[in-house]
């Protein structure tokens, strides 16, 4: 009996591909896959996006994304994250607003993900805001643990490292080690000893083997030792030689 693969044979074994960085075998794949197929196709054309999105191949996949006639919010989400994912961030803000004009289609929790995404790599913080706050009052989409992530990197990643613990320990959700790490990561970028060392604090509670939280809080500890010798040298006064 010959059986011919369908759309989601192809999309199932090209997002295999994908996970594990299968280029080549996805190219090929890629190949066999008919025009028409791929054009009319949004489960195959996000594969296809996916898969070249992560071996960097951003502007393959924007090609791809351009030649798919009908495109479902999962299509347009894809490519926003694509772009994300690989510094693109003002093309994410860009596609995400050609989406919204389209009526016909809304984004959803996953799309905003993508979009929240964008705004921290590329420190967009008053766009970020507009974006998070948009999603809950004007989409009514409940912001997940990994809304509130983003929104908190992005805070942590443009200096705002107390309004990025307020906005953690406020969240209705329960903060993970990655939520911790990215403030650790930001108070060592910006000098931030104290609160850096509550952030490695909760790092090492919820990942007691994770040696990044040891390396960091060390950091810090020396950080504040320096910090102490110096208010120390410019407040001791030395001693007049006697005469």
């Amino acid at each position: 009996m010959d059986l011919a693969p369908n759309a989601k044979t192809y999309a199932t074994v090209l997002d295999a591909c994908a996970s594990v960085g299968a280029i080549e075998t996805g190219q090929h794949i890629h190949s066999l896959i008919n025009p028409s197929m791929l054009k009319g196709d949004a489960v195959i054309g996000t594969a296809m996006i996916n898969l070249y999105a992560r071996s960097g191949m951003i502007d393959l996949a924007k090609r791809l994304f351009d030649s798919v006639v009908t495109r479902d919010p999962v299509a347009w989400s894809s490519m926003i994250a694509a772009f994300a994912q690989n510094g693109h961030s003002c093309d994410a803000l860009d596609l995400f607003r050609e989406m919204t004009d389209e009526k016909e289609i809304s984004p959803d929790a996953i799309t905003f993900l993508g979009v929240l995404a964008a705004c921290s790599h590329g420190g967009l913080i008053d766009h970020g805001i507009k974006q998070f706050v948009s999603m809950i009052q004007e989409f009514e989409i409940k912001p997940a643990r990994e809304h509130f992530g983003c929104v908190i990197d992005l805070l942590a990643r443009t200096g705002r490292i107390s309004d990025a613990i307020e906005l953690l320990y406020a969240m209705p959700c329960v903060a993970n080690e990655v939520v911790w790490t990215s403030v650790m990561n930001a108070c060592r970028i910006h000098g931030d000893m104290e609160q850096g060392m509550v952030a490695a604090e909760e790092v090492m509670m919820r990942e007691p083997e994770n040696p990044e939280a040891y390396i960091a809080m060390a950091g810090f500890l020396v950080q504040g030792r320096l910090h102490e010798l110096t208010l120390l040298t410019f407040t001791v006064k030395p001693e007049q030689p006697d005469t």
